[in-house]
């Protein structure tokens, strides 16, 4: 009887997991057309990631949540981002909290213009839905 119970709590405890989504995002931050940090994160829904990023002349952090985003063309997913960019030297840093909704395997662009109205700071994420 114990084994017979505990097999049945292992086989619902493995369905429940596999039906966790799970994503892999690619992301390129670029910074006055300079890509200056290209991460890959991967992570399952409702579940915060981060990563941190720093060279000789900045730091860059990326934290996100991805879950899946019901549209009317099928299913999305949908990212709140929280990135920060701060380049050493007291010279500039960003800080901005952009919400992406697109669909598996497409790109998106996120950018903030600069003083001459070209993209300053620009955000590119792929995001796709994967297996763990």
């Amino acid at each position: 009887m114990r084994i017979a119970l505990f097999l049945s709590s292992f086989l619902f405890a493995s369905s429940v997991f596999a039906r966790v989504p799970a994503y892999e995002i690619d992301i390129s931050l670029l910074v006055d057309g300079k890509v200056v940090s290209r991460p890959m994160i991967k992570t399952v829904a409702d579940e915060h990631a981060s990563v941190t990023i720093e060279n000789e002349d900045s730091k860059t952090s990326i934290s996100l949540k991805a879950t899946d985003e019901k549209v009317t063309k099928g299913n999305a997913i949908k990212m709140e981002l929280n990135v920060k960019y701060k380049e050493k030297g007291e010279k500039r840093s960003f800080r901005f909290n952009p919400t992406i909704i697109t669909m598996s395997g497409e790109p998106s662009t996120v950018s903030i213009a600069g003083e001459n109205g070209a993209p300053a700071l620009e955000l590119q994420v792929i995001a796709k839905k994967i297996k763990l």
